[in-house]
């Protein structure tokens, strides 16, 4: 099967630690069920509105995932929407908030979301069955691997150099820097996934725009020590179907 990723965001123009780890578990996950990954559409593309391109792209694919990752919110993204229309796709990993159109989901052959608080909503609006399946890096083999050496106390995580420790680094430099710390305070959604595989104290969760955040921690205290063990089952399994889409 010949798959393209829409909506890749890992990009030079926007240097972000979650983005290179979502893309990197894509590839890997892909190339683990014998999926040809054979072209992305990236943040950039569509900023620069390169549509010819775009549509060589997806016209090439046998099936599109759709990353929704932190995107499709507050009528922000009516362009997720449309890939579904015209090309067989595929939502996945994505936060869904504050939509007008979700009558537009029944193009898609499947949509699963990061958290329940977003599936309840493109269930309700959308009137189709929508899977929880958590953010794809809980399979990713570096954080798999990562083990906390807590040698601080705290480390408060913001954008661009409004913390001690930005998002908007390389994954090497970001993980290399978050084993340090016993605790975070954090805006970021990806290194609250780092926490919570880590075993590391979430001290405070930074408001920003939409309810990710507290959707994932009010996920992970309901569902409990067996958590993580449940996202990867559910990951894998997503994976696993992939060519039945």
């Amino acid at each position: 099967m010949n798959v393209v990723i829409y909506n890749d965001c890992d990009v030079d123009s926007y240097k972000h630690f979650g983005c290179e780890l979502v893309m990197e578990t894509f590839r890997d996950q892909l190339k683990r069920v014998d999926c040809n990954l054979i072209g992305t559409v990236t943040k950039d593309d569509l900023a620069q509105q390169r549509f010819a391109h775009i549509k060589k792209t997806l016209d090439k694919a046998d099936l599109v995932i759709v990353n929704g990752e932190g995107s499709f919110h507050s009528n922000r993204r009516n362009d997720i929407h449309h890939v579904a229309k015209h090309w067989p796709s595929i939502l996945v990993n994505s936060i869904y908030q504050n939509n007008s159109f979700g009558h537009h989901l029944k193009h898609f052959k499947f949509i699963s979301c990061r958290e329940s608080f977003s599936a309840r909503q493109a269930e309700k609006d959308s009137g189709m069955k929508v899977e929880v399946i958590p953010d794809v890096i809980f399979t990713n083999k570096r954080l798999t691997k990562l083990k906390l050496k807590a040698t601080q106390e705290h480390v408060t995580i913001n954008h661009f150099d409004q913390g001690e420790l930005s998002t908007n680094n390389s994954a090497k430099t970001f993980l290399k820097e978050i084993v340090k710390y016993e605790s975070i305070t954090s805006i970021s959604f990806h290194s609250l996934i780092i926490a919570i595989m880590l075993g590391q104290n979430i001290k405070e969760i930074i408001p920003t725009t939409t309810h990710k955040n507290d959707a994932l921690i009010d996920d992970y205290n309901r569902i409990g020590k067996d958590y993580i063990s449940w996202a990867q089952a559910e990951i894998n399994n997503l994976f696993d179907r992939i060519h039945t889409f």
